[in-house]
């Protein structure tokens, strides 16, 4: 199957359904949808094999080169690189951000949301936290109502409960984060396997456990 996008009256794209959930996943974590229809992708060089995992995926809708940026945060020199998919999602941006240019979750977007795109948001802006064998995800760019909405579709979707922090974070409990690694795991890419506890192993009483990889 495929999800066709248009520009003007003669420009059509034609994306897999596989493409079109690595877009969702990637904007409900660090990927940015312009006005005018280009979605960047943007990551710390440290990340720079995840992304061009990225650029591979999305051959056909993005543009040919992946760019280099150094800026100055708080007085440190930071490094990422980045790429542009092509013009053709201005449609999609109404469903992403509010009128004031901030993201929010709407029902449109949750719709859309697929194993695969749970996978690339978590590999976008969560962790695992290993003392505590928890899975933690990023959501302070969105707002207390949001992150609700999120909670309620990831139970009624997934049967996943969640907990909101009061640092804007989600987290999970030992058990959840086994359930939410089992819908995920088939989606890991060998760049992102730090993320991930390997392989995904219960021992009883213990909740789960991380094994070091044979011969390391």
């Amino acid at each position: 199957m495929s999800v066709v996008f248009r520009a003007r009256k003669n420009q059509e794209l034609i994306l897999t359904n596989r493409q079109f959930e690595i877009i969702i996943g990637s904007l409900l974590g660090d990927a940015y949808l312009s006005p005018l229809g280009k979605v960047q992708f943007e990551h710390s060089t440290k990340a720079e094999e995840y992304l061009k995992w990225k650029f591979q995926e999305l051959d056909g809708a993005r543009y040919k080169k992946i760019g280099y940026v150094e800026r100055t945060v708080s007085g440190n020199l930071t490094f990422s690189c980045r790429f542009w998919t092509r013009q053709f999602f201005r449609a999609l941006r109404n469903e992403i951000y509010n009128p004031q240019g901030k993201k929010y979750i709407s029902s449109g977007w949750l719709q859309k949301i697929t194993p695969l795109a749970l996978a690339v948001w978590y590999m976008d802006d969560g962790h695992y936290e290993k003392a505590k064998k928890r899975c933690i995800i990023a959501t302070d760019g969105f707002s207390d109502d949001d992150r609700e909405k999120l909670q309620k579709f990831l139970k009624d979707t997934f049967d996943l409960k969640i907990t909101i922090w009061s640092n804007g974070k989600i987290a999970m409990t030992q058990l959840e984060t086994l359930k939410f690694f089992k819908i995920i795991d088939p989606f890991r890419i060998e760049c992102m396997a730090y993320k991930f506890p390997n392989p995904l192993t219960t021992n009883p009483g213990r909740g789960l456990m991380v094994p070091t990889r044979s011969g390391s």
